[in-house]
């Protein structure tokens, strides 16, 4: 399963999605985070939205 691992071109792609996936969750969390940090109380009618 690993093997694939050892072509160079493929490794790099591979760790660009995990970086790419990361970055999505983080994001994610983030705005959740701005949303309750500028609505306050509110924050829920603002994320369900």
């Amino acid at each position: 399963m690993f093997d694939v691992l050892g072509n160079r071109t493929y490794r790099h792609l591979f760790l660009a999605q995990i970086i790419a996936l990361i970055g999505t969750g983080l994001t994610t969390v983030a705005l959740g985070l701005l949303a309750f940090d500028l609505a306050g109380a509110q924050a829920g009618v603002v994320l369900g939205t």
